[in-house]
């Protein structure tokens, strides 16, 4: 499992430090408030990467470790044992929680790109005092710059959000509101909240659904007619054409399922996905 920490995988804390700054500096999170210090947030978006990761990452539910919110550390329900969030320690217990090297490789990109976002808030010139701006801050998943009051902020999805597939050819983006009042939205369980339903195939099955309910509606179109005809003229009330008119009745009855199961169900499911709590928010 561990072998492939033996490559250079995580940004060291030297990596960050700059002079006296380094101590004072404070970078910002999805938890809001003025930011951590550097080690406070080293920590704690470490965890909260590995506490954002899917529940199929892991070799059970019950492996899976917790985050402590006061703290910042994760710990072992089983033995109580309290661990900081450290993918530079090899011999970490979180390492033999993962299902494979892939998500243990996801959660370090985390971590990574998590200091990337320090270092670059740290390092970005401060916006125009004269004028209302969200501020720059790290979302649990990826980096956010100062964004103007009323704005909505975009971002290429980051490889580390995707688990099940690789990233897209194409660019895709996620999304983060600003409001008019200089602060990030907030979703119903008062979380600031960043919308990735760009990054995932949400809009792709939604088209590929409705093209579905459109062919099946025209099988009805084309059936409807059709047996008509079979049950109305006489000439037509044979054995041998029963069969077919039965055919076409148990097409007929299957097209219309199949289209209110879609309409009812998969678009309904699809059309409300980005309004529900997201794994951002299952610690």
């Amino acid at each position: 499992m561990r072998d492939f920490l033996k490559e250079k995988v995580f940004v060291s804390r030297a990596e960050l430090e700059d002079g006296e700054n380094a101590t004072s500096a404070r970078c910002r999170t999805e938890r809001g408030g003025d930011g951590l210090s550097l080690e406070e947030y080293r920590l704690d978006t470490c965890a909260r990467c590995y506490i954002y990761l899917p529940p199929f990452a892991f070799v059970s539910r019950d492996r899976k470790l917790r985050y402590n919110l006061a703290s910042g550390l994760l710990f072992d329900t089983g033995t109580n044992a309290s661990f900081p969030a450290d993918p530079g320690n090899t011999s970490h217990p979180l390492y033999d929680t993962f299902a494979s090297d892939l998500f243990a490789r996801k959660w370090i990109k985390c971590c990574e790109a998590a200091l990337d976002c320090c270092v670059k808030m740290r390092e970005d010139p401060p916006p125009d005092q004269g004028s209302l701006w969200c501020p720059r801050t790290w979302d649990g998943w990826q980096c956010w710059d100062d964004t103007p009051a009323g704005e909505t902020a975009s971002s290429p999805c980051q490889e580390h959000v995707y688990f099940r597939s690789e990233p897209s050819t194409c660019p895709k983006f996620a999304e983060k509101k600003c409001w008019d009042n200089g602060t990030w939205y907030m979703n119903e369980w008062r979380n600031e909240w960043s919308n990735y339903s760009g990054c995932g195939r949400v809009d792709r099955m939604r088209r590929l659904q409705t093209f579905h309910i459109a062919t099946y509606a025209v099988s009805i179109f084309f059936l409807l007619p059709a047996l008509f005809i079979f049950t109305t003229y006489k000439q037509l009330q044979v054995h041998r054409i029963a069969m077919h008119r039965n055919l076409f009745a148990a097409l007929l009855v299957n097209a219309t399922l199949v289209i209110t199961f879609k309409a009812v169900v998969i678009l309904d499911e699809l059309d409300n996905s980005g309004n529900r709590r997201t794994i951002l928010e299952a610690w």
